[in-house]
């Protein structure tokens, strides 16, 4: 039971250092790249990215920058064809491009 109890632990810390290295720091483009690329990881079709987006405030909140700034990073991905969203379903990812999002996670 002491084994089992201090492998939960080691896995709650690993997530909790994923979260604070991952979504706290750099840029602030490259963190919301990183937490697409990380939410997209959640799909089960490797081949077919999509994914419910959280909403501007959610994802703001988890990076801690204002809501504004993840809409107009969000906006430019749009336009820059990184991601692609239907009009219909403005809260859904239909598809991205896992391999730039990752470049600019890298860069920043």
């Amino acid at each position: 039971m002491y084994i089992t109890l201090i492998e939960r632990w080691h896995d709650y810390l690993q997530d909790a250092e994923i979260w604070t290295t991952r979504f706290s720091t750099g840029h602030i483009r490259g963190r919301v790249a990183r937490l697409l690329s990380f939410l997209s990881e959640f799909n089960h079709d490797p081949g077919n990215v999509q994914l419910q987006l959280l909403t501007c405030e959610e994802i703001g909140s988890v990076l801690g920058i204002t809501s504004e700034s993840v809409s107009r990073i969000l906006a430019k991905f749009k336009r820059d064809h990184f991601i692609f969203v239907d009009d219909a379903q403005p809260h859904e990812i239909n598809s991205a491009d896992l391999g730039r999002l990752q470049e600019i996670s890298e860069q920043a």
